[in-house]
């Protein structure tokens, strides 16, 4: 009986090495807002054979997509250990596993900001609010309560360089975010 060839890969340092180099250059990609990205630009850059490439993902936007579900499925392991977003766990705790998990991945997160993408971190900070009756129910309310969150992390990245000091600072204020009257 033979085991499948993808598996044992996956395990092998070698491969990855080689999917870090791909998630490299999308950050840079990303970065510099490339649009209709190839992938030969990406195995290219990252000094990477076309079929070593294609192991790994089908083209650019899957490997994006494997990008942000590794990512987001790191999140989720970390937060279970902390039962992020639960109503019994405090929400100091809820951001500051996010803020480090956001300051551990700041190339990815730093990449996306300058472009004003926060399709990840939208998905991150709703798995991190507790359904608790205490928040807004309504969509137009909670959507705004949500930009004035990633607008803060927003200004953690790009202004203060994610500096991890500045954490329980920001996590005070995202427990308490200026209010605006509608």
């Amino acid at each position: 009986m033979t085991v499948p060839t993808v598996t044992i890969l996956k395990e092998h340092a070698t491969y990855r090495k080689n999917e870090l180099l791909i998630q490299y250059e999308l950050v840079r990609a990303i970065e510099e807002r490339r649009i209709g990205l190839r992938a030969t630009e990406i195995y290219t850059r990252a000094k990477l054979s076309r079929p070593t490439f294609y192991l790994h993902c089908r083209n650019c936007d899957d490997a994006l997509r494997q990008y942000e579900a590794n990512l987001l499925y790191e999140f989720q392991n970390l937060s279970a250990l902390n039962y992020v977003g639960s109503p019994s766990v405090s929400s100091d705790v809820s951001f500051t596993v996010l803020m480090s998990f956001i300051g551990k991945h700041q190339s990815y997160f730093s990449a996306n900001f300058k472009n004003y993408n926060f399709y990840l971190l939208t998905i991150l900070v709703e798995k991190v609010l507790p359904d608790s009756p205490l928040l807004i129910k309504d969509t137009q309310s909670r959507a705004a309560y949500l930009a004035i969150i990633e607008s803060l992390i927003l200004h953690w990245g790009k202004h203060d360089n994610f500096d991890t000091q500045l954490i329980p600072r920001y996590v005070h204020t995202l427990q308490h975010p200026p209010h605006f009257r509608w």
